[in-house]
């Protein structure tokens, strides 16, 4: 989908609650895979607390109107910014790719970590949301209400969990982003 001021798209990976419309600004947190190809602005959501993470590729700086500058040049070092921000970035060495979690601060508080799991199990954090993103490697979900044994979750996918999120852990090899979503 394009971005909210047409500079680049995004992927929408998830909007949260079921009845959320990005498009109005009707949502509680959203996931996205963003591609960025040029240097340029980025869009101003106002009221939205934003986290951002390379992905892939040399990297970017985030410059703030007032100066302030978040350089993302490591994979899966999430930086957080205010979405009212008027941020300009530029590349570094080439195009990027980088995951954004969003969440509109007057509904839900996101904390999110990143987690490194060498076929250890680690515990996730409760909350009325559970977002899971495999930035690297493959992990099994055991916990997760309405399923019977782990869910399997690949580089790449993400697993949502909502209503009962106590109790989820993850297994595996490799970085794992993870977020809970509680409401305010």
């Amino acid at each position: 989908m394009p971005w909210k001021n047409g500079g680049g798209t995004t992927a929408e990976i998830a909007l949260g609650p079921a009845d959320a419309d990005f498009a109005s600004g009707r949502f509680d947190w959203r996931l996205s895979l963003a591609g960025i190809e040029r240097d340029g602005p980025f869009s101003v959501f106002p009221g939205i607390d934003r986290t951002i993470l390379l992905v892939e590729g040399a990297g970017m700086i985030l410059t703030n109107g007032d100066g302030t500058r978040l350089v993302l040049d490591r994979c899966h070092l999430p930086q957080d910014f205010p979405g009212e921000w008027p941020v300009d970035c530029r590349l570094l060495d080439g195009p990027v790719r980088d995951l954004n979690l969003m969440a509109n601060r007057a509904r839900v508080r996101a904390d999110w970590q990143v987690i490194a799991l060498d076929r250890k199990a680690a515990a996730l954090p409760a909350g009325d949301t559970l977002i899971a993103h495999a930035l690297a490697g493959a992990f099994d979900i055991d916990g997760v209400a309405d399923r019977d044994g782990p869910v399997a979750l690949p580089a790449g996918d993400t697993l949502i969990a909502d209503d009962r999120t106590a109790g989820i852990r993850a297994r595996g090899t490799g970085i794992l982003f993870v977020a809970s979503i509680v409401g305010n």
